[in-house]
């Protein structure tokens, strides 16, 4: 099977917020304990690769796995076809199969929706805030994920840093390209994503080296009609300032 990368390089826009500045840690760790396992990827069942094999449609693959993770936890699992996420990835590039942006997509889905599936807002996420990270998968249903891939990962079962770090042949960051996967799973050893059709492992290590952008995703369909996770959260005491995290670009 060929795989494609196509998450062109990070930028950073103004405005941008980091959801380690709307959620109150304490208060979460005492209320919403987190539990020493989240996995939101087994409910689902399969995976489409979603085009990722012939094109570098990995960012629109990301968004669909994404809404399907999300709907089959809350109970209403959809499921977004190949030829949408195609055809979504050649109507932004304007025809050439040249990869997206992750904020430029995120803007998109936020503004237009995709397919139909608008999100109330995103927000980013440290990498290398362990907590941040997996409160963002536990609250929000998955993580929306960049990587700078390394050559070396083309090989690995579970994503890990090598023996020596960086230092070996094909280690360095990005030296394979950019690419998006769509996180569902959490526990102390690993962070597992949704890539290429299939579930794969990653170390702490791996994310922390060669993740360069993280989203926690607030999808509409993540919420029930009392404005409740499947976890039964309330909204409200998800977000310290809804106001401005509405208000995102």
């Amino acid at each position: 099977m060929n795989y494609k990368l196509g998450k062109t390089s990070r930028t950073i826009k103004r405005g941008t917020l980091q959801i380690e500045n709307y959620l109150d840690f304490p208060t979460l760790e005492q209320n919403y304990p987190l539990p020493a396992k989240v996995d939101y990827l087994t409910k689902p069942g399969q995976f489409s690769i979603a085009g990722n094999s012939d094109y570098g449609d990995c960012v629109v693959a990301g968004a669909a796995h994404m809404i399907q993770v999300c709907t089959a936890t809350a109970g209403k699992m959809q499921t977004i076809p190949d030829k949408t996420v195609i055809n979504t990835y050649f109507n932004l590039t304007g025809g050439p199969d040249c990869g997206l942006n992750l904020m430029d997509f995120l803007k998109f889905w936020k503004d237009t929706g995709f397919p139909g599936h608008k999100i109330g807002a995103y927000a980013a996420v440290n990498p290398k805030n362990v907590k941040a990270v997996k409160y963002a998968n536990y609250l929000f249903g998955g993580l929306y994920i960049g990587l700078e891939l390394p050559r070396t990962a083309q090989i690995q079962d579970i994503w890990q840093m090598t023996e020596h770090g960086m230092l070996v042949d094909g280690a360095n960051r990005g030296s394979w390209g950019g690419h998006c996967v769509n996180g569902g799973y959490c526990d102390d050893s690993f962070i597992k994503v949704v890539t290429w059709g299939a579930v794969k492992a990653m170390t702490w290590d791996f994310l922390f080296n060669y993740c360069d952008e993280i989203y926690a995703i607030i999808m509409l369909e993540w919420f029930t009609a009392a404005h409740k996770t499947p976890h039964g959260i309330a909204w409200k005491d998800l977000l310290v300032d809804l106001g401005k995290v509405s208000r995102l670009p």
